[in-house]
């Protein structure tokens, strides 16, 4: 089973995606709610094989993370982004 890791601040994103992905795609869920803790999982000696990281949560952007993700070669990032607009 892969283990895949979902880092967003936004708690119902998260946990929705993580419900989703156990029950439907099979895989073994890391929830994270900021990049600090993402990045703490993907360096550890058990990493996620794949990670889905909002496009910015608090602690860091997104142009940072490549200089401190894992070589492509040994690990998939995919990049997310949502949110809303305050009328």
């Amino acid at each position: 089973m892969s283990r895949l890791l979902i880092a967003d601040d936004h708690d119902l994103v998260r946990s929705t995606l993580a419900v989703m992905l156990r029950e439907k795609g099979g895989y073994d869920v890391i929830e994270g709610s900021d990049m600090w803790g993402a990045m703490k999982e993907i360096h550890s000696d058990a990493p996620p094989d794949i990670a889905l990281l909002d496009f910015s949560m608090p602690g860091m952007s997104i142009p940072e993370t490549p200089e401190t993700s894992r070589s492509s070669d040994e690990f998939q990032t995919c990049r997310t982004a949502h949110g809303h607009r305050n009328a």
